[in-house]
């Protein structure tokens, strides 16, 4: 264990057939053991601390357009369509929560009055 560097294990993670995020998964887990190793004394240092591992994705996902849907369901059976069916309802509900929701953009003086307000309330309650 002593002779595991951080680099090396920049270069495995960078060797598996893996998503990004899983990757980042590995190292966190790698991480909380080595921690549990220093934290009970049978390790002098946690190399996986120095690991750059990004969870960022390689490439942005496809969506299916409405046609293309609407084409898979006609070519599926009764439980394969219901699958898909729930997939599209969730991922549309998804983005939509994304895309549609409004930013709200307070000026300093609106947040500051709006805390302000929320500390008076907390100040109220017994």
């Amino acid at each position: 264990m002593a002779h595991i560097r951080a680099g090396e294990i920049e270069l495995w993670l960078r060797s598996l057939p893996l998503a990004r995020s899983t990757c980042a998964k590995i190292r966190n887990v790698m991480s909380v053991l080595f921690n549990h190793g220093l934290r009970h004394e049978l390790l002098d240092r946690n190399p996986v601390q120095w690991v750059r591992q990004s969870a960022k994705r390689k490439r942005i996902p496809a969506f299916l357009e409405i046609e293309e849907v609407q084409m898979l369901l006609g070519a599926l059976d009764v439980r394969e369509r219901t699958i898909v069916l729930l997939d599209v309802v969730t991922a549309a509900s998804l983005l939509r929560s994304k895309i549609v929701r409004p930013k709200v953009r307070r000026t300093r003086s609106q947040t500051t009055e709006r805390a302000s307000s929320c500390k008076q309330s907390l100040k109220k309650q017994p």
